[in-house]
C-alpha cells in the first residue's frame, strides 16, 4: 500500500511540473544527477577493472553535461564544457589506458558534486 502512495505521489507530481511548462532546472536532478551517477558508474567499473564497460557510462555523463549546459547557461556551462570535452577525448582510450582512470573520474566527479551541492541553496 505504501509502496502504491509513494508512486501514486511520485506520478502526480511528474505530470505536474510537465504541465507547468517550465524547463527542468539542474537541481530537479536532470542533468546533473545523471551525470553524477553516470561518472559514479564508471568509476565503480574501473574499480571492479571492467574497463570495457565505463566507456558507455562516461558516453551517458558527456550527454548529461550537454545538457547541463543547454539547461543551465552560466558560470558552470564553461566548466561543464570542458569536463565534457575531455571525458569525450578519453572514452576511446579507457579500455587500454586506465592507469589513472579513478583521478580522472573523480576529478570530473569533484565539480559535479559541488554544483550539486550548491544549487538547492
Amino acid at each position: 500500500m505504501f509502496r502504491i502512495l509513494c508512486f501514486t505521489a511520485l506520478a502526480a507530481a511528474a505530470v505536474m511540473a510537465q504541465g507547468s511548462g517550465s524547463q527542468p532546472r539542474p537541481y530537479d536532478g536532470t542533468p546533473l544527477l545523471r551525470a553524477k551517477l553516470a561518472l559514479e558508474r564508471a568509476r565503480a567499473h574501473v574499480v571492479e577493472e571492467r574497463f570495457e564497460e565505463a566507456p558507455a557510462a562516461l558516453r551517458d555523463a558527456s550527454r548529461a553535461l550537454a545538457d547541463y549546459e543547454n539547461l543551465a547557461p552560466g558560470p558552470h556551462a564553461a566548466s561543464a564544457a570542458s569536463i565534457r570535452q575531455e571525458i569525450d577525448a578519453y572514452i576511446p582510450q579507457i579500455a587500454r589506458d586506465h592507469a589513472d582512470a579513478l583521478d580522472r573520474i573523480d576529478r570530473w566527479l569533484g565539480p559535479v558534486n559541488e554544483w550539486l551541492g550548491n544549487s538547492g541553496k
